[in-house]
């Protein structure tokens, strides 16, 4: 069957890339399968503001049940679908102003010369650079810091999710200061 182009597109699920990424990063055996309870505790690292929404709440109880339910990838997918639609997002909003997700990408692509998906130390440098001058940010030892936290798996490249992890967090340290 040949489908039209855009009804092929309507095929992959819109957040597939990001909950791919997510679901290879919590399931540290790489068999394609995870827990509940894995799924619950990597948000909580993702943002300790976990109890949103009253609904978000209720969700998350209701998983803490399920802790050691097993999830393939699909199963995964309706698990974050359900907590996005509950209004759980990964982030606590930052005072000022926040960088916007199309600059990151864009500077993601940017710096990621190789274009290997994941940005080195040497272009992280860069990547700091250019948010620093655009976003008139002057603590840049934050973000450094920042940077090396987000390296959820240690190998001193940052993927595109791990990156944005970093900015959420730089921003949110720089407002902390």
């Amino acid at each position: 069957v040949n489908l039209p182009e855009e009804d092929l597109n309507m095929v992959k699920h819109e957040h597939e890339e990001e909950y791919m990424e997510m679901f290879e990063r919590i399931d540290k055996e790489a068999d394609g399968e995870v827990y509940v309870k894995e799924v619950t505790d990597f948000l909580r690292v993702l943002d300790d503001n976990l109890e949103q929404t009253q609904e978000v709440n209720n969700l998350f109880l209701h998983y803490k049940r399920e802790a050691a339910k097993v999830l393939n990838f699909e199963e995964f997918t309706e698990i974050m679908d359900a907590i996005k639609a509950a209004g759980w997002t990964r982030f606590k909003p930052v005072k000022g102003q926040p960088i916007a997700e199309q600059d990151m990408k864009r500077v993601f692509k940017l710096v990621d010369m190789d274009k290997s998906g994941a940005i080195s130390q040497l272009e992280l440098k860069l990547a700091v650079k250019y948010l620093a001058k655009r976003y008139q940010i002057s603590n840049v030892s934050a973000w450094k810091e920042a940077m090396a936290e987000a390296d959820f798996n240690n190998d001193g490249k940052l993927t595109f999710l791990e990156f944005q992890d970093a900015v959420k967090l730089a921003e949110k340290k720089t407002l902390d200061v």
